[in-house]
């Protein structure tokens, strides 16, 4: 059961990641990737730190980015076939 709540936790980060690059990329282009790191790190790092029932991860940030990250590059291969 632990193994499946883990693999949720990180897709949900991966899939929160993809909607905030895809949801700002028409205003502010690639810049959107570095807004979903920049999310990503401070939910963790200052949210998570601040309550009790915070736990922060690395490895969820890192969902996060590559969440970012797969809409960059899906811009890119669309944009430039």
């Amino acid at each position: 059961m632990i193994p499946n709540l883990l693999a949720k936790d990180k897709l949900q980060h991966f899939f929160a990641g993809v909607i905030i690059a895809a949801a700002l990329y028409p205003f502010i282009g690639h810049y959107a990737l570095l807004t979903a790191i920049v999310i990503g790190l401070l939910k963790e790092y200052v949210f998570d730190a601040l309550f009790p029932w915070g736990t922060p991860d690395i490895w969820d940030a890192i969902a996060t980015t590559l969440g970012g990250l797969s809409v960059s590059f899906v811009v890119l291969v669309v944009r430039y076939l």
